[in-house]
């Protein structure tokens, strides 16, 4: 008769100094894969039975939870932490939120690195590039080629490209900014804002 939350430990390894090792603990309900020598082994990675969370240099991936389950957590409470997207030189590396399994559900929103050209783009909706970093520093909203510190490609005359919001939300504390650049013969640069 099998025994209630009982735990269990299976070892694997050299004879004498445990290489690796699977514990199952029945005192939290989860899998842990544990490393080290015969006298100081780490937890490295634990997977939860109820929530399926799972967490790298963490046995508690559920207390770092804010809405729903914490599927992945990365910690390293001492130091940094690193997630490494590696991809080829000439590739893309994505971080892709999904809602569904075909078209455009596979990807409405995403961060997205071009290793070919070396820039940083943000997509939303149905994938749409919305704003891009490039390897200049240069950003750009609605805009690919930014060739300003800062370009801002708005929708059409009817579409307001920037927006300064007072300390109050209400439509009548901001301005809608539209300017309008004008170089003069002596090389100075004049800004027109209605």
């Amino acid at each position: 008769k099998k025994k209630k939350n009982a735990s269990s430990t299976n070892t694997f390894g050299q004879t004498g100094v445990y290489g690796f090792r699977l514990k199952l603990n029945g005192s939290d309900n989860t899998l842990r894969i544990k490393s080290g020598s015969q006298t100081t082994v780490t937890d490295r990675i634990t997977l939860t039975r109820d929530a399926g969370e799972l967490g790298i240099g963490t046995t508690t991936p559920d207390s770092y939870a804010f809405n729903d389950p914490a599927k992945l957590v990365v910690a390293n409470t001492s130091g940094h932490s690193t997630i490494s997207i590696v991809s080829g030189t000439s590739s893309k590396g994505y971080f892709a939120f999904a809602d569904g399994t075909s078209g455009a559900a596979r990807y409405p929103g995403s961060v997205q690195y071009d290793h070919s050209s070396n820039y940083l783009s943000f997509h939303t909706n149905d994938g749409s590039e919305r704003m891009r970093l490039t390897s200049a520093g240069k950003l750009g909203f609605n805009f690919t080629a930014p060739a300003a510190l800062v370009d801002i490609k708005s929708g059409g005359s009817t579409s307001t490209p920037l927006r300064v919001l007072a300390s109050s939300t209400t439509t009548s504390d901001y301005n809608d900014l539209w300017s309008v650049a004008e170089i003069s013969g002596n090389g100075q640069m004049s800004f027109f804002f209605f």
